[in-house]
This record gives C-alpha cells, structure tokens and sequence, in this order.
C-alpha cells in the first residue's frame, strides 16, 4: 500500500466522502460497517392527508394537543429569531379540524421548540429556558434556565410531575426540573445530539440523532437500551399507538412506524413536496397524526390506518 488516509470518526453515524485522483498503479477504497441497515418497508397507502392549515404559521416546529381542553397548541418557532434579539416565537391556538383559533395565543418567546401539558400549566421550550404557561390565564408565569444547553429542544412530564428536557448538542444533556430546581439527568455519549422525547412504560423514550438510535431510558436506574437505528437523520418526534407500535418522525419529511420485533415500516415521506415533520401528535383513539411542516408554514393532518 502505497497511501493510506486517516478519517477522524466520531462515535455515532458518520458521512464520508472522497476525492480521488491517481496518475499510476490504479487505487481502491475498503471499509466496515457496524451494523447493516435493512431498508424500511413503505406503506404509505396507510397514511391519508385530511386537512391543512393554510401556509400563515412561522416556522411551526411542535403540535400538542391538550386533551382536558380539546385544542391543539402549536409552537412558532421563527427561524428568523437568529438574525434579532427579539422574542418573535409565539405559541398557535388550532382546534381538530384545523382552524387556527388564534394565531398568537401566547407571544413575546424566544425561538419556542417542545411543549408539555400538565394539569393547568403548559411547560415550552426556549432558548436556554424553560418557560411555564398559566393556560387559564394565557401567560408566562415563570422560566427556568437551563445551565450550559447548546440547544434546548423537547420536554416531557412523567406521572409525578418531574420535566425532563433535551438539548440537542454533541455533548448532549437531558435536564431534569423537579420542585423548582433544574439538574443534568443524563449526559455522555447515549445521548448525542438527543431531541424528541416520550415517556411510556416505565421508560423515556429519546432520539439520539448523533447515533441515529432510538433509546430507551429506565426511569428508576438511567440505564439505556437501544431500541432500532434509523439510520442518519434528525430524530424529532416520537409516540406510541394503541398497539404498542412506536411511532417516530425524521424531521426531513419521514414517519416511521418501529414494531416489537425491530421491523420499521415507513407510513410517510412528505420530502419531496418540501414538507418536513418535526415534533408531530397522534391521537391513538382517532388514528389521526397532526404533523408541523416546519419550513412549509403549515399544520398537516393525517389518518393513520392499522
């Protein structure tokens, strides 16, 4: 062997590429891969669009519904909010057939991602904060920093009130608020670049897009298991059917369906008409999957068959 070059690999899914040229003796490239990705089955027959909101949103990046209301919250993110220092963020009011009740329910937040529902408080994500939401009132009441995050994305509730949130950093950290106070939960390597979270069984749920797993987290010893690989892209939001299938979204444009056995089954690819799905809802007992379009301004509204 007459060259050789060295590729600083990074833990997690790497991309690779190569340019070569050669003037003698001819040249090949060799390398391993970790494990082998099956290519997921498609069924988008199962997916069918019933209504969009008109393309009026700013950078829509979470819906939520709030069951105990009936109303579907969407966060603004506004991707512009890099190039002021205003809070130009605001928080959507929509109901289930789509009508946007009232755009600019909550205002005056700084880049919003993630949203939590717990009893009369709505819990969103901003940058470097999380901010608490008298619902009956309709105002931020409080904020909580978020010590060193890079990227504070997703946030959930577990039945005894304790939040967790994700920042999506390489040095990745997943915060816990309980009683006022904000700690690191969990940090290192198992949660690189982590975003969407769930709580479900005992277990959180996470997407680690540094490595393109999604994991599980026991609740009870932090301990981490792998669930499925995805292969590159971000993880974004994340759910589970009646079924106990996991549903999970790349926030490129694809929902995959993740089955007990491991088989991931594609339900949609919205790509190619330049429509991501980014922290989307499903409302198991109406198989109806809401998605935000993030770059396309917009709410989408799916049925999902069995």
């Amino acid at each position: 062997m007459n060259d050789a070059i060295t590729m600083p690999l990074e833990r997690g899914i790497n991309e690779i590429f190569a340019m070569v040229t050669e003037t003698f003796g001819g040249w090949g490239l060799m390398g391993r891969f970790d494990e082998e990705l099956d290519l997921p089955v498609k069924e988008h027959h199962r997916t069918n669009l019933i209504w969009q909101t008109p393309d009026v949103l700013l950078t829509p990046e979470t819906v939520l519904w709030d069951p105990q209301r009936d109303v579907l919250y969407v966060s603004n993110f506004d991707v512009r909010f890099q190039a002021t220092p205003d809070r130009t963020g605001y928080i959507s009011k929509l109901d289930l057939d789509g009508e946007i009740q009232e755009q600019q329910w909550i205002t005056d937040l700084d880049a919003p991602t993630g949203m939590a529902v717990h009893g009369d408080r709505l819990y969103v994500v901003e940058r470097g904060f999380l901010a608490e939401i008298d619902i009956g009132r309709g105002e931020v009441i409080a904020r909580y920093e978020l010590p060193g995050a890079v990227f504070p994305n997703d946030v959930v509730v577990d039945q005894d009130g304790s939040i967790y949130v994700s920042d999506t950093s390489p040095n990745g950290k997943i915060f816990r608020l309980e009683g006022g106070d904000v700690e690191v939960w969990l940090t290192g390597e198992e949660v690189n670049r982590v975003n969407g979270l769930f709580i479900h069984d005992g277990e959180l749920l996470m997407g680690s897009s540094g490595d393109g797993f999604l994991k599980a987290v026991n609740l009870s010893d932090k301990s981490v298991r792998n669930v499925v690989c995805l292969g590159a892209g971000i993880i974004d939001g994340i759910r589970v059917t009646e079924e106990g299938n996991y549903l999970v979204s790349h926030w490129g444009g694809q929902v995959y369906e993740v089955r007990p056995s491991g088989e991931v089954v594609e339900l949609l690819d919205t790509m190619g008409q330049k429509l991501n799905v980014a922290d989307f809802e499903f409302l198991p007992d109406r198989n109806l999957l809401l998605a935000p379009t993030y770059m396309g301004n917009r709410v989408s509204a799916y049925t999902v068959r069995p």
